[in-house]
């Protein structure tokens, strides 16, 4: 198996879990603030991490160090911009701006680094536009506050995805990883030390959602993204993120019972599409010139 398809099977696997995640902190914020929940989440991810793959912790460096600070930087950003983003807007509206990543990242890619994607990728993330258009149910913008914020947390997320694949070809990408989770725990604990009230879980269940947050959603999921992001671009690694509301939608259908529509089904599945075409190149499956000008022998 090539490097790049096993890092995007890896992406894949992490984009599932985050799609699991909206339901659980769904749950999780019955009794914790967001803040808490965030802090809570990466911190235990942190040790988990840590624990697991400790021999990458000593491939730590100073730069190590300023790098998964910055991305923390960025990643806390993220997550105070998409919760506050879904307080003051629609949920649509929220999920449709915050699913630009998948555009932006082309773009940024194009006109100030100066990386053109292959065709087959442009195609992908063109069918992934339109069908998160479907699968969100976005109408019209009427621009205010909370589209702003959703709209800047998708811009600090295509920053973060973009800086992630030129970071983890010159440090340890699982040492990187690690500490952005640490980072990003000590970040919003700060934040929940300032703007909430310290609070931890009362039930098991609500334990049994941070410690999947926690594991699979942050320490898996994260550290995954950085080791993968090595062996694939910055433009396919947004495409394959997109699929996030895929998940999310799916997964609330099995176990919220929730209703999809026919658009939002039309949605998931050209957002599948989009990720199977740029996965398999289909574009380099066709044929270069097409025989226009073959001479046909006359018949007799």
């Amino acid at each position: 198996m090539k490097k790049q398809t096993k890092a995007d099977l890896l992406l894949i696997l992490a984009t599932f879990f985050w799609g699991s995640s909206y339901i659980l902190t769904k749950f999780g914020l019955h009794e914790l603030r967001p803040f808490h929940l965030t802090a809570m989440r990466f911190i235990i991810g942190f040790f988990i991490a840590a624990i697991g793959l400790y021999p990458h912790l000593k491939n730590t460096n100073r730069q190590t160090l300023k790098y998964a600070a910055i991305f923390a930087i960025i990643l806390t950003m993220v997550f105070v911009t998409q919760a506050y983003g879904i307080l003051y807007t629609t949920v649509a509206n929220a999920g449709f701006l915050i699913s630009l990543t998948v555009i932006m990242v082309p773009i940024i890619s194009i006109l100030f680094l100066r990386e053109k994607p292959n065709s087959s990728t442009l195609l992908g993330v063109l069918l992934a536009f339109i069908g998160v258009i479907l699968l969100t149910g976005i109408e019209s913008l009427q621009f205010n506050i909370g589209d702003g914020l959703s709209l800047l947390c998708a811009l600090l997320y295509a920053f973060h995805i973009l800086l992630m694949e030129r970071v983890t070809k010159t440090v340890d990408a699982i040492a990187l990883g690690i500490w952005q989770l640490g980072f990003t725990g000590i970040f919003n604990i700060i934040l929940a030390l300032i703007f909430e009230t310290p609070t931890l879980p009362h039930t098991t269940s609500t334990w049994v959602v941070v410690l999947f947050l926690a594991i699979f959603c942050t320490a898996i999921a994260f550290v995954v993204q950085c080791y993968a992001q090595q062996y694939t671009s910055a433009t396919h690694t947004a495409l394959i993120f997109s699929l996030e509301p895929v998940f999310s939608g799916s997964l609330a259908v099995l176990i919220l019972h929730e209703i999809l529509t026919i658009r939002g089904w039309i949605g998931a599945a050209l957002l599948l599409i989009g990720t199977l075409a740029s996965e398999l190149d289909v574009l380099s499956l066709l044929p270069k010139k097409l025989p226009l000008n073959k001479t046909v022998p006359p018949h007799n």
